[in-house]
């Protein structure tokens, strides 16, 4: 599929609140697809990205969109190899934003947790 498109129509819509890729295979590659369509959304106020394929590189992807999502509360992101760098990058992108929940704990490849 043509996860830039999904990215961009998703951008488009002002309704839609909640974004949930449970399970969808999404390596490092559809991650920098998806996001960078994604990018100018700013109505997402869920988003799950719970059991994936992602790594330190689909973090990275994901950084322009989180410095952007004004009205981001919760991601998950469980279940992926964010490794411990991917954590880090995660939080300076989320220092300015509203967010109030983070999922990250289970498997996502952090042998430790230092911010900066």
């Amino acid at each position: 599929g043509n996860w830039e498109q999904l990215g961009r129509d998703t951008s488009n819509s002002f309704f839609l609140r909640e974004l949930e890729f449970f399970n969808c295979r999404l390596g490092d590659h559809k991650m920098s697809f998806l996001f960078r369509g994604l990018t100018r959304s700013s109505s997402v106020k869920r988003l799950c990205l719970r059991r994936n394929e992602f790594g330190f590189s689909g973090v990275q992807s994901m950084v322009p969109f989180l410095q952007n999502a004004n009205n981001l509360s919760s991601l998950t992101i469980d279940y992926n190899n964010i490794t411990s760098e991917g954590f880090k990058s995660l939080f300076r992108a989320l220092r300015d934003s509203p967010i109030t929940i983070i999922s990250a704990i289970s498997y996502c490849g952090l042998d430790s947790i230092e911010i900066d």
